[in-house]
């Protein structure tokens, strides 16, 4: 009956509740949720990683102290995947491709959560997330990750059609690896205006293609 289809719903719900908040996870509102729901139900790996117990640094493994675990948990727990799955480009992804955005975005806040902490140099990718919206970045990473054909031309494509400014549109292209001949003064003017170290300014410009 659907008076237990609707029960087995909201236990679902429940269950992944607590599932994202054994990983740390507290901000995720009811679509973002249903959507987990529904690519886990599809056997697509979505649920975020925990926060880790060792990391390695320059090849040594080092021991979390619990006070560390409980900062990076803090920060971690900001991981929002709301924005991503309202975008109108999402929508259009596959159950695969929907998956691998949802886990970049939580991985992104958790190596920004962790570098913070222990002040280690940060990803590139959670780098990136300081200049441009972390949804952006995950979606135009899961398509590039499935793109054949001549993928430089398409992801121009893809990504001129992002309601996102000419800099950030130059940088998701270096962030893809590929090297850019104009935007150079439009996208060092911007980088500059963020809250970061010059040493992060300096390798978020050369990781944008220059």
């Amino acid at each position: 009956s659907r008076a237990v289809e609707k029960g087995d719903d909201k236990l679902a719900d429940t269950i992944i509740d607590l599932m994202l908040n054994d990983k740390g996870i507290g901000k995720t509102d009811e679509k973002a949720r249903a959507e987990i729901l529904k690519l886990y139900a599809a056997g697509e790996s979505v649920l975020p990683s925990g926060v880790p117990k060792t990391v390695t640094i320059n090849g040594e493994e080092r021991k979390l102290t619990e006070a560390e675990r409980r900062q990076i948990t803090n920060i971690y727990s900001q991981a929002d995947i709301t924005k991503l799955v309202n975008m109108p480009e999402y929508s259009k992804l596959t159950s695969g491709q929907k998956a691998r955005a949802i886990n970049i975005v939580y991985d992104i806040y958790r190596d920004k959560a962790i570098s913070s902490v222990l002040g280690l140099d940060i990803s590139k990718r959670a780098l990136f997330a300081y200049a441009i919206d972390a949804s952006i970045i995950a979606y135009v990473l899961a398509v590039a990750g499935d793109m054949a054909g001549d993928k430089k031309l398409k992801m121009q494509q893809l990504i001129n059609k992002l309601d996102i400014s000419a800099a950030q549109k130059y940088m998701l292209m270096g962030l893809l690896g590929y090297k850019n001949k104009n935007g150079a003064g439009q996208v060092k003017a911007y980088i500059n205006r963020l809250d970061l170290s010059r040493e992060e300014k300096k390798r978020l410009y050369e990781y944008s293609g220059y």
